[in-house]
């Protein structure tokens, strides 16, 4: 079902506080004055609400010795390959609605299972929400194909759990950001 234009509205003005560009710079410079870890958490790391809280201790510790935190981290364990299946074009409907499920029932469970205070858990499932539509719009779009529709679907893995962290980090006082890799990333037009 393609996204209706209040939903794309609705999407569009959700993500303008995302800072991007300069705004991205600007924020940063306050950080450049300390040493800087970049801390990489994979799949399993971020698999379900116990594991994202133990990443989250992980970068206490690391804030309480004096310095910056970046973190990256991968779609949640299992996600990418339903994201795979999701781009396959010649998925059967009813596996794409069963798949798209299991996606939203994952982060959904995490979201509940998280140790967040309800106005934060609210809006945390309201940006996930956000996410969710915008996977099914990418998934029944037909106006994309190949390597293109590929690479948007699988983005949504780490779109998605880079939130349920930043959520997580919030909570426990960390003044968090998630930053859409393309408001810092320029590609090209050559997919895959």
């Amino acid at each position: 079902m393609p996204i209706s234009e209040q939903d794309r509205t609705s999407i569009q003005s959700n993500f303008s506080s995302i800072p991007r560009g300069k705004d991205v710079v600007s924020r940063s410079e306050e950080i450049f004055n300390k040493p800087i870890i970049t801390d990489k958490f994979g799949g399993t790391s971020v698999g379900d609400a116990r594991r994202i809280e133990v990443v989250s201790g992980i970068v206490l510790k690391q804030l309480s010795e004096g310095v910056a935190v970046v973190v990256v981290v991968s779609a949640m364990s299992g996600i990418t390959n339903k994201l795979v299946d999701l781009s396959n074009e010649n998925l059967p409907q009813q596996d794409k609605d069963r798949t798209i499920r299991e996606v939203i029932d994952r982060h959904t469970t995490a979201t509940t299972e998280m140790l967040l205070s309800p106005s934060r858990r609210h809006a945390l499932s309201s940006d996930l929400n956000i996410l969710f539509r915008m996977l099914r719009a990418d998934v029944e779009d037909t106006s994309v194909s190949g390597n293109e529709k590929k690479d948007r679907i699988l983005s949504y893995g780490e779109r998605m759990s880079s939130r349920l962290v930043a959520a997580s980090l919030v909570e426990h006082g960390v003044r968090s950001h998630v930053f859409e890799s393309t408001s810092i990333i320029a590609t090209d037009d050559q997919f895959g």
